[in-house]
């Protein structure tokens, strides 16, 4: 498999080293953000997995709790387990970012099945039903790494995922 995935709004995630066992090692990613891309929705990650994010160039934010933060370059923040926490760039220009998800779990695996919807779709516009629906079905297959928080995203997530099982609708796998 590739280690470089590219979204349809141009960011990047590069997987740089991988554990030998992703329940107990971390997941080291590089990832580039264009210029006014937004993140997924405010989410945590439950259990025992932290996250960590070291602006590289440029700089972008962080959402953490309630509170946006500012990173430029040089500039580091961990994400405990469980903290609501959501990215986006407003910087006007790339932003370059390390970031570490420790444990691993199926993060790798959730984000190249989110390449696989978003790059057979072709967009990342959450506005498709059908890329609501398979990104509701990817957040509760991978419940061991990404939860939603805010509550119209706690109650819609699992209706859209059980609509799309209803209908058969599958999110496609990552290719090889």
């Amino acid at each position: 498999m590739t280690d470089l995935l590219t979204m349809p709004d141009g960011s990047t995630f590069e997987f740089i080293e991988r554990p030998d066992d992703p329940e107990t090692g971390p997941l080291l990613m590089m990832f580039g953000l264009e210029p006014d891309v937004t993140g997924p929705p405010p989410q945590i990650h439950p259990g025992d997995q932290i996250e960590s994010f070291e602006c590289v160039e440029g700089s972008f934010e962080l959402l953490v709790g309630t509170e946006w933060k500012t990173l430029n370059a040089g500039e580091t923040l961990e994400v405990p387990p469980g903290t609501r926490h959501t990215f986006r760039n407003k910087s006007g220009a790339r932003a370059l970012v390390r970031n570490v998800h420790s444990p691993a779990h199926s993060f790798e695996r959730y984000l190249r099945r989110v390449h696989a919807v978003l790059s057979a779709a072709g967009t990342t516009s959450v506005t498709s039903p059908r890329i609501m629906i398979g990104m509701a079905q990817l957040w509760s297959e991978h419940s061991d790494t990404i939860v939603a928080t805010d509550p119209p995203m706690k109650q819609a997530l699992p209706v859209l995922a059980r609509l799309g099982s209803l209908f058969g609708n599958k999110p496609p796998e990552p290719t090889p």
